[in-house]
């Protein structure tokens, strides 16, 4: 258990994030995708209403990319990652 709550305060850390994020930007088509996932993630968001309490689990989240479109989709989200 102790194991385990070292790792998460590893990947916590604002430095950690960054790197993994300007080492996700470094190829285009990763630009690409981020693109199309984020369209279609509004897309299908905006189905349910602006304003609809609605739950979204990001498996595999990283560094949580994704919170930032689904709050401009419905601010009133709740964003699991």
């Amino acid at each position: 258990m102790e194991q385990k709550k070292e790792i998460e305060k590893l990947y916590q850390k604002e430095k950690v994030a960054a790197e993994f994020d300007k080492e996700r930007r470094k190829y285009k088509f990763q630009e690409y995708k981020h693109q199309i996932e984020t369209s279609f993630l509004k897309k299908n968001i905006l189905k349910f209403g602006k304003n609809e309490k609605i739950k979204v689990l990001d498996v595999a989240c990283g560094t949580g990319r994704m919170l930032y479109s689904v709050n401009e989709a419905n601010s009133s989200a709740e964003y699991h990652g």
